[in-house]
């Protein structure tokens, strides 16, 4: 997958969630970012931390931050949704993982 499709994957992700990326730190956003890295994260690291507009070691923190956030029930419904937003994406597409 190449890094324009995978910006369109994300700001596609976040509209289908009704969630605006204002460069914050809200909780909402910061979930739908770990969401959407941890579902994609064999993409790597600094493509979705481009994509994302962070750096790569946020994408890291997110990664870590999975295990204590899939506790939680808004995190884990973003991020199953995360999971089926990534199979279909690439089924509508085509492309491999």
């Amino acid at each position: 997958m190449e890094i324009k499709e995978l910006i369109a994957a994300k700001e596609l992700f976040f509209r289908n969630n009704n969630i605006l990326d204002d460069n914050s730190r809200k909780r909402p956003i910061v979930y739908a970012r770990t969401a959407f890295s941890v579902a994609f994260k064999k993409m790597g690291c600094v493509q979705i931390a481009r994509v994302l507009g962070r750096d790569h070691s946020s994408v890291v923190h997110y990664m870590k931050s999975h295990k204590t956030l899939i506790q939680y029930r808004d995190y884990r419904d973003l991020y199953e949704n995360a999971l089926d937003f990534r199979k279909a994406f690439l089924e509508n597409d085509e492309l491999p993982m």
